[in-house]
């Protein structure tokens, strides 16, 4: 990223030199001229680019979205606040972590699915460590190792593979997704130990 910067400010500032060459004592308005040949010039770059989203299920995704908004503001907002005042941030971090190891399934097969045998290998790293040295993973551990996550999900996978994302489609209570995420996230919820809990 900062090679990306340093090459347009590099020709940025070769530009303005050859503008301002161009340019001879006789002109009237030369710095207004120079400045408008920029403006024109990088405009159109800065440009928000317009993609039309498949939206097929208009009519539901509305209504599921303010379903979604209802249930947000009225039931799991104030839920959350409740939450958040009952138990101290320490343990809600030690939650967190420990409903994220559960994770490891999904995370470790799909890195091999997409052949990120480095990624799945850490992640089999994170979920031993966590597990044992973090208390079931209420602790992190791994983290402060420099173990960093890589949460691939199955609509991930079909992505590398080349899936398109399909339309767009507005889930109950988790909102916005597309069709391809969806299929990936009922291929994720067998291989989730959270899914057979209650079992």
């Amino acid at each position: 990223m900062r090679y990306l910067i340093l090459v347009f400010v590099t020709l940025f500032f070769l530009g303005c030199s050859g503008k301002i060459d161009a340019i001879t004592p006789n002109e009237q308005n030369s710095s207004v001229a120079v400045s408008d040949s920029f403006e024109d010039e990088f405009e159109s770059e800065f440009e928000e680019e317009k993609h039309e989203v498949s939206d097929p299920l208009v009519g539901y995704n509305r209504a599921m979205t303010a379903f979604n908004d209802r249930v947000y503001r009225y039931a799991l907002n104030p839920a959350a606040k409740g939450y958040a005042f009952m138990v101290p941030q320490p343990a809600r971090v030690g939650v967190s972590n420990f409903f994220s190891n559960l994770k490891f399934p999904i995370h470790f097969t799909n890195n091999l699915l997409q052949l990120k045998f480095d990624n799945s290998m850490h992640e089999l790293a994170r979920f031993m460590i966590n597990s044992t040295v973090g208390v079931l993973g209420f602790i992190d551990v791994a983290e402060y190792a420099g173990i960093e996550p890589h949460e691939e999900d199955f609509g991930q996978t079909l992505g590398h593979y080349g899936v398109g994302s399909g339309f767009h489609l507005v889930l109950p209570f988790l909102g916005s997704s597309n069709l391809r995420d969806t299929i990936g996230l009922g291929v994720d919820m067998y291989a989730s130990p959270v899914d057979y809990m209650h079992q």
